[in-house]
């Protein structure tokens, strides 16, 4: 599907904007919601290979959940595969990575899958953790431990780099990781070729965000300008570089758009199996930031402000456990010779440089180690400070194991493109499906880091409001994310659910709106992935955003009641997340309600600005224009052809944010 805006002049753009269908397909999943057509037959849960009297836990407890991390490995007997998005070597990392290096010297075999961006500044950490253990593999019965890579930097990308001026690669890759938008903003100021470059300065900017204020420059300013001005050609990124960015690759300068884009897909899985027998995933990377408190005293001493709430599960179910291995086992054989996955993944498998010892890296590793391990024994929480801590068990429910993947259960090469309804995933079908089909009475929470729903998810919520079904949405204020840009697109997608909300209420006749949205205010950074709906939990490493749902890779579980049965965990979570949002801390609220009056603070009405678009600055006019449109793919009285071009354009200009 391909949607085109044309537009008479770039002046009256807003004004004289036409929606135009080049070629369509409905969406495969979710296109009874998109339909408007007030259908009431439920959406179909995909697979699942559901376990029966499974037990599960949730902790949301950083440091209670390491604890947990923490036994997982030292239970291991035979085999240990750990993947992650984030994996550093701070203080709690440290103890981590010596647990595995224990268990790799008792032959336990240990494998690690790391994302290829993320990792690119800790190689040789890696290839410490590779090199020691292989000294001990050698003189008896330990194993070496193997890390694998999951899409590295692409060799075109630092071809790309290297033509544009920038030839430290150990400082790129320092930047690189995790785009630290500070590090990348430092190098680019001082290069000489982008400055002469104004292509390049413009495809720099759309490549990195602006780290100060996300309404300047920097990313969210050049889709401002695309999208008000009528110059989004196809909605496509590759169409996107193309129009934009023609006069980039001069003689001497090179530019791979697809090299780049392929990178911007990520591993996000988080997963620690033990000997096929336990599982543990979530949200929460190998990191301080997840694993110690807000009021922990070392991080308060270092002045380092980050700190998340998030949620990680456990569980012995079998299937759960088998299904999880199968994915892990999937990527894993990508580093070898599966030709039908290679060409897209790009595992790389690590290895330590020959006749370098890594000693060095060992006692800051073992230093570290003893250091976090000492300091958190002297640690006291405050329970006046502290709001995520607490565990929440249950046996007798039934618990599925659900992915999104980039292979191989896919078919042609619909995941190479950037998607613009969601691609068919297992976690995205459940996820939508549990929130679509709520009845009235199986009140519906999203609890989740950032809150910027693909439009099939925005109209799954449309969809229950419109039942009857009391809907919440649980995320970052501006002030407490640690990505401020999702939170800015958010505004305009607040303000028009809460509109919609409104005329759906005024139309049922309820005393109130069944839609709410409330926003932590900090300090902390949320970072949970939980969603509720009745009696039945989905808790992962997905946040409802379009580079979760459509870019990245993803796990977590399902957790629902046996046959008219209770489940235990989604009770306790109700009651625990009801005391969360009645408290206050220094006299002020922990959530704060988003009203109506708001979120359409500072837009403009649409109908406005189209009357007199040169009135209006580019902001005023973007803001309105993205509220517009997300009541237009939300609304069900739009028309499906027009939900579906719209859905489109939205998601591919929200995956960019």
């Amino acid at each position: 599907m391909r949607l085109c805006l044309k537009a008479a002049a770039a002046s009256a753009a807003i004004s004289t904007l036409a929606l135009t269908a080049c070629k369509t397909t409905a969406p495969s999943s979710g296109a009874e919601v998109l339909a408007g057509d007030g259908a009431d037959a439920d959406l179909p849960l995909p697979t699942i290979h559901w376990a029966d009297d499974a037990r599960v836990t949730v902790d949301i407890g950083n440091k209670s959940a390491f604890e947990r991390k923490l036994a997982v490995i030292d239970g291991a007997k035979t085999s240990l595969r750990v993947g992650y998005f984030i994996f550093g070597f701070d203080d709690s990392a440290s103890l981590f990575v010596k647990k595995l290096l224990e268990k790799a010297a008792q032959g336990v075999d240990v494998r690690l899958i790391i994302d290829g961006m993320t990792s690119s500044k800790n190689h040789d950490k890696f290839r410490m953790m590779i090199a020691q253990s292989r000294k001990l593999a050698a003189n008896g019965t330990a194993k070496a431990i193997q890390v694998q890579y999951f899409r590295p930097i692409p060799d075109e990308v630092w071809a790309d780099l290297a033509s544009w001026g920038f030839k430290d690669r150990t400082v790129l890759e320092s930047a690189m990781a995790g785009l630290d938008v500070s590090k990348l903003q430092g190098l680019i100021s001082s290069n000489d070729i982008v400055k002469n470059n104004k292509d390049l300065q413009n495809l720099i900017a759309l490549l990195v965000p602006s780290g100060d204020d996300p309404h300047k420059g920097g990313l969210v300013n050049a889709l401002k300008a695309a999208a008000v001005d009528g110059e989004m050609p196809n909605v496509s990124f590759d169409g996107l570089t193309t129009k934009f960015f023609q006069g980039v690759t001069a003689s001497t300068v090179t530019f791979h758009a697809t090299a780049w884009v392929n990178m911007f897909k990520r591993f996000h899985h988080k997963m620690i199996i033990a000997d096929d027998r336990v599982m543990m995933g979530g949200g929460r990377n190998v990191e301080d930031h997840y694993h110690v408190e807000v009021d922990y005293p070392p991080k308060v001493a270092s002045g380092d402000k980050l700190s998340f709430m998030d949620a990680d599960f456990e569980t012995d179910a079998p299937n759960v456990v088998k299904d999880a291995a199968t994915g892990f086992d999937a990527y894993w054989a990508c580093g070898d010779d599966f030709n039908t996955c290679k060409a897209r993944i790009r595992m790389a498998r690590e290895a330590p440089e020959d006749g370098k010892t890594y000693d060095d890296e060992l006692a800051e590793v073992l230093t570290r180690a003893a250091r976090y391990e000492a300091d958190i024994a002297a640690y006291q929480k405050d329970p006046k400070r502290i709001l995520h801590d607490a565990q929440f068990t249950a046996t007798g429910v039934r618990v599925g194991y659900l992915e999104n993947r980039m292979f191989p259960l896919r078919t042609g090469k619909a995941f190479d493109k950037l998607a613009f309804n969601e691609e068919p995933s297992q976690y995205n079908a459940a996820w939508d499906a549990l929130i679509a089909n709520a009845r009235p009475g199986d009140d519906v929470i999203v609890h989740n880091a950032y809150v910027l729903p693909t439009p099939s998810m925005q109209a799954a919520i449309v969809r229950a409001v419109g039942r009857g079904v009391k809907v919440t949405l649980i995320t970052n204020s501006v002030g407490s994310s640690n990505h401020a840009a999702v939170n800015v697109a958010g505004n305009a997608m607040y303000a028009a659910s809460l509109n919609l909300a409104e005329k759906l209420r005024a139309k049922r006749g309820d005393p109130a709106p069944l839609l709410e949205i409330q926003m932590y205010e900090g300090p902390e950074t949320l970072h949970t992935k939980i969603t509720v709906a009745g009696k039945t939990m989905i808790v992962g490493s997905t946040n409802a955003d379009p580079r979760s749902k459509l870019l990245d890779t993803q796990n977590g579980v399902i957790i629902a009641p046996m046959e008219g049965g209770v489940n235990p965990i989604v009770d306790d979570y109700r009651r625990w997340l009801g005391t969360v949002m009645a408290r206050q801390r220094d006299d002020k609220p922990v959530l704060k309600v988003r009203t109506r009056e708001d979120a359409n603070f500072g837009f403009p009405p649409f109908a406005e600005v189209k009357a007199n678009p040169a009135k209006f600055s580019t902001s005023e006019k973007f803001d309105a224009y993205l509220e517009h449109l997300f009541e237009v793919a939300l609304d069900p009285g739009t028309p499906h052809t027009t939900q579906v071009l719209v859905a489109g354009f939205l998601n591919t200009l929200l995956l960019m944010l």
